[in-house]
C-alpha cells in the first residue's frame, strides 16, 4: 500500500524552472502557468491566491482560483491589475507521493493602456457565437476579451516601443507570437513582451535613405515575414503642348522642375512602395517594387498630378495557397494581384482614371485587402471620395478573364446615426480592417474617425457590436476613440496557442 506523503519545495528548487518566476511582474492577467513534467503524476492543480502568502494557512484562506489539467502547462486568470498574487502547484498520481511548489509570487503591473478610467472598450451587444474570443486594439496597445476586459497590454521596449507610440496592425501570428509596426520599423514580440526579430535597417534597401517600414507585417506559414517598405524614385513634372499635367519617373535625381500653378510640393522624388520578404536572420528573399510597375507600363502618365506624390501602399494579403500577393494603394483606390514568386502583375482593380470616382464605385481609399475561403476579394472601403458616403466591408468575386472590373456581391455599412460629414473632414479617413471568421461571419473594425468594432454574419446582422472610448478628463465624459485597427483570436484555444507560444494550425 502506497503511503501519500506531501513534499514541500522552495519555489522552482525541485520543480526546476517553473514560469512565472519568482517575483515576476507580468503586463496581462491571462496567465501561462508551467512547471517541468514529472513521471507518474496524473493531474497538476494550480492554485492561486490573492495577496502575499509564504504560509498554507493564508494561501488556504484566500485562493481565488483553482484549475487542473493533465499537463504541466496550465492556463489561469487573475482579476485584476495592479496586485500581487501567490500560486502554487499540487502534483497527484497514484503510484507516487503528493508534491507540492511552495509558494510562488507574481504581481500584474497597471498601465495608462488598460486603466478603466483611461480607456475603455463599451460593448453594445454581446457575442453569442464568437464568446470565448479576443480582440487586439492598435490605439491602446492592449488585448481584450470579448466582454472588454483588458487581459494584456504591449509593454515599453526601450528605445522601440514607448507608452505614446503609434502602433500599427498588433495581431498574432501562427507561431503563437504578436506582430506590429511601429515608428519605420516592425516587430515580433512573444506573449511575455521579449523581442523575438525586427526589421532590418540598410541604407542600401531604400535608395541611400534608412529603411522606412510601415502598415502591415505578416509571418508566413514558412517562417519567413512579409513587411511594406516605402521606396523613394526619382521624378519630374513635366507639361504637354495642351497644358495637361504629367509625371515622370527618373533613372537619377535631377533638377526640381515644378510648372506654376500646380498643386503640392516641389520634390525630386515620388514615394512608392515595396512589398519585401525577410528570412528569420534578416536576409531578403524576395521583393516586389510598385516603382518597377508603373515603369513598364506608362514611364510618363497623364491626369490628376496630386495625388501620385504617393501611391500609399497600405495594405498587402498573401495567398499562400495561390501564391498570390494582392496590393492595396490608397491613394490610387486600386488593388493589384501579384503572382508569386514571378512579380507579374495579372490583374488590376478600382479606379482605373483620373477623374473623380463616381458614387458607385467599387471602392474608394481602401484598406485591409484579404481573400476569402471561397476565392472572393474583400476589404475595407473608407469611401472618402464623396463626403457623405458611409464606409463598409466590400466583398467581390473576380471576373473570369481578369481584366473587366470586379463583381459587389456583398456589402456591410455599420448603421451609424447622425452626419459623421464634419467629423470626417475635420479628422480624416484612414485605417480599418476585415478579418473573416471560420463560419463566414467578418470581423469588422471601422476607420478613423469612427470607432466601432463588429461581428456580423453574411444576412448583415450583428453578433456582437463594440465601442472603443477614451475618457476626456477636463470635461470628465467618454468620447468615441478611432484605431487604425483591431484584429481577433477567435478562440480560447489559439490565445492558449499564443500564451505558451506554441504554434497556430487554424489561426
Amino acid at each position: 500500500m502506497l503511503v501519500s506523503i506531501i513534499v514541500l519545495t522552495p519555489c522552482g528548487a525541485a520543480f526546476g524552472q517553473q514560469s512565472p518566476a519568482e517575483g515576476a511582474r507580468l503586463h496581462y492577467t491571462i496567465i501561462g502557468f508551467t512547471v517541468p513534467e514529472m513521471p507518474q503524476v496524473e493531474r497538476y492543480t494550480l492554485q492561486i491566491a490573492d495577496g502575499t502568502y509564504i504560509d498554507d494557512r493564508n494561501f488556504n484562506n484566500h485562493i481565488i482560483k483553482t484549475v487542473t489539467s493533465k499537463t504541466n502547462t496550465i492556463m489561469g486568470r487573475v482579476p485584476g491589475w495592479g496586485k500581487s498574487y501567490t500560486w502554487r502547484v499540487t502534483c497527484t498520481g497514484h503510484l507516487l507521493p503528493v508534491v507540492k511548489s511552495a509558494m510562488c509570487h507574481f504581481s500584474t503591473i497597471s498601465s495608462a493602456a488598460v486603466d478603466t478610467g483611461n480607456y475603455r472598450l463599451r460593448i453594445l451587444k454581446q457575442a453569442a457565437r464568437y464568446s470565448h474570443a479576443f480582440v487586439f486594439c492598435d490605439k491602446s496597445r492592449t488585448l481584450y476579451d470579448i466582454k472588454g476586459n483588458a487581459v494584456w497590454y504591449l509593454p515599453v521596449l526601450p528605445g522601440e516601443v514607448g507608452e505614446q507610440s503609434d502602433i500599427r496592425d498588433l495581431k498574432v501570428s501562427g507561431f503563437g507570437t504578436i506582430t506590429f509596426a511601429n515608428n519605420n520599423s516592425a516587430y515580433e514580440v512573444d506573449y511575455n513582451g521579449n523581442l523575438l526579430w525586427e526589421t532590418p535597417v540598410p541604407q542600401q534597401l531604400n535608395n541611400g535613405r534608412p529603411a522606412e517600414y510601415h502598415h502591415e507585417l505578416t509571418r508566413l506559414s514558412t517562417g519567413n515575414y512579409m513587411v511594406l517598405s516605402n521606396e523613394y524614385v526619382p521624378w519630374k513634372w513635366n507639361i504637354t503642348p495642351g497644358g495637361d499635367s504629367l509625371w515622370q519617373l527618373l533613372p537619377a535625381v535631377t533638377v526640381q522642375n515644378k510648372p506654376i500653378g500646380l498643386p503640392g510640393p516641389a520634390s525630386p522624388v515620388m514615394c512608392f512602395g515595396t512589398v519585401m520578404e525577410f528570412d528569420a536572420a534578416g536576409n531578403v528573399v524576395w521583393s516586389w517594387k510598385s516603382s518597377e510597375y508603373f515603369r513598364q507600363i506608362s514611364p510618363v502618365r497623364p491626369g490628376n498630378l496630386h495625388k501620385y506624390l504617393a501611391t500609399h501602399e497600405n495594405s498587402f494579403f498573401f495567398d499562400e495557397q495561390k501564391q498570390v500577393l494582392w496590393v492595396s494603394f490608397k491613394n490610387l483606390s486600386q488593388v493589384m494581384k501579384v503572382q508569386y514568386p514571378a512579380g507579374n502583375v495579372t490583374a488590376v482593380y478600382g479606379n482605373m482614371t483620373d477623374s473623380i470616382m463616381p458614387q458607385n464605385a467599387l471602392f474608394c481609399h481602401q484598406h485591409a485587402v484579404k481573400t476569402s475561403k471561397q476565392g472572393y476579394l474583400y476589404l475595407f472601403n473608407n469611401n472618402i471620395c464623396h463626403a457623405a458616403a458611409s464606409p463598409s466591408a466590400v466583398m467581390l468575386a473576380e471576373p473570369s478573364d481578369n481584366h473587366s472590373e470586379m463583381k459587389k456581391i456583398w456589402e456591410y455599412a455599420y448603421p451609424y446615426k447622425g452626419d459623421y460629414t464634419e467629423r470626417r473632414k475635420k479628422a480624416g479617413s484612414a485605417g480599418g480592417n476585415v478579418i473573416e471568421l471560420a463560419g463566414g461571419e467578418l470581423f469588422v473594425s471601422m476607420c478613423e474617425p469612427y470607432g466601432n468594432v463588429v461581428i456580423v454574419n453574411q444576412q448583415k446582422q450583428l453578433l456582437w457590436d463594440a465601442v472603443l472610448e477614451k475618457k476626456n478628463a477636463d470635461e470628465k465624459k467618454w468620447e468615441v476613440e478611432s484605431s487604425y485597427r483591431f484584429s481577433i483570436i477567435p478562440t480560447e484555444g489559439n490565445l492558449e496557442h499564443l500564451v505558451f507560444g506554441r504554434k497556430i494550425v487554424d489561426n
